[in-house]
């Protein structure tokens, strides 16, 4: 019997691992990975003066739908691919997958902004992180209820 005590005891175990493994993937795939950029990470200041004309370029190529949030201290204006789309303080933009988007920003005077971007999440990825909890999850419970039954068989003999 002692040695069915440790096998439950390593699935217990490995259980705990793959409910940590779903845990660590989940938070990756939430909070780390929609940050994850080329060139940008998560965002950028930038900085309209007059060394750069009051003017700044980002260049965009996306392979996922992609959000982006700009936020500046003053009056910007802001064109996508050439075209002007908003002028103001803050904007938000989707861009679609698999495009590429050139944005400018110009101003009159200085100005100190920043920009945040998000990437969508692949469905590969939710389902990877949810699948691998939940068989975590449920493997625990297992793990557990055979060790429960076999220490009552120990006690029954």
């Amino acid at each position: 019997m002692e040695k069915s005590k440790k096998v439950y005891k390593i699935a217990l175990i490995f259980s705990v691992f793959l409910v940590l493994g779903g845990v660590i993937g989940l938070s990756f795939t939430y909070l780390i990975y929609p940050s994850l950029l080329a060139s940008y990470g998560g965002g950028e200041r930038f900085y309209l003066d007059y060394y750069n004309d009051f003017t700044i370029n980002f260049p965009f190529i996306t392979n996922t739908r992609l959000t982006l949030k700009i936020e500046a201290n003053n009056t910007i204006q802001i064109y996508i691919d050439e075209i002007n789309v908003y002028n103001g303080t803050k904007y938000e933009i989707i861009i679609e997958p698999k495009n590429s988007v050139l944005i400018k920003f110009k101003s009159e005077c200085r100005v100190e902004g920043r920009f945040t971007a998000r990437q969508e999440i692949p469905w590969v990825m939710k389902f990877g992180s949810y699948g691998l909890l939940c068989i975590g999850i449920i493997s625990t419970g297992l793990s557990v209820l055979l060790f429960i039954r076999s220490k009552k068989k120990i006690l029954l003999e």
